[in-house]
């Protein structure tokens, strides 16, 4: 099954988690091409799995997925995330923009897998420092190293001094 029929099966049977690693597959490829269309299903199926996962959204959805489902079809990704966008400003309870949000999402996953912080922001078009606001809370920076941020300074004094 390709992507996209992956995508649009995942939308009628409204399985969050399934759109969830669908992001993630998307995100994890958009580091090494760095396609536009790769980044923007990263984003739609973010934000479709928040969307799902969201109780309060389960009777206000449904012309958005067939609307989805079209778009996909026609392959007008960015048709698509204005849906989102709009549907967001209609119904949303999410603090904020849910496209901005998937965006620095995506973006501090790209940046996470070695992408510079300015490439990862011009790739999502966000500004740096909401993915850096992001990451920073995250502790991201930490686990990708054996020995605490106390213990790297500590050593670095060392060395230093």
């Amino acid at each position: 099954m390709d992507m996209i029929e992956e995508i649009k099966d995942a939308l009628k049977n409204q399985d969050a988690l399934k759109l969830r690693k669908l992001s993630d597959i998307f995100t994890d490829k958009a580091v090494l091409d760095q396609k536009k269309d790769v980044i923007n299903l990263a984003i739609i199926t973010y934000s479709f799995n928040k969307i799902f996962s969201k109780v309060h959204f389960q009777s206000k959805f449904e012309d958005l997925v067939s609307g989805a489902i079209e778009k996909l079809d026609k392959k007008d990704f960015d048709g698509l995330i204005n849906d989102i966008r709009e549907f967001d400003k209609k119904h949303g309870h999410f603090e904020g923009n849910l496209i901005k949000k998937a965006r620095i999402k995506i973006g501090s996953r790209l940046y996470s897998h070695g992408l510079s912080i300015s490439s990862s922001a011009e790739l999502v078009n966000v500004r740096i420092s909401d993915i850096l606001k992001y990451v920073g809370g995250t502790h991201v920076h930490e686990s990708s190293v054996t020995i605490s941020v106390k213990d790297r300074l500590n050593i670095a004094r060392r060395i230093l001094s």
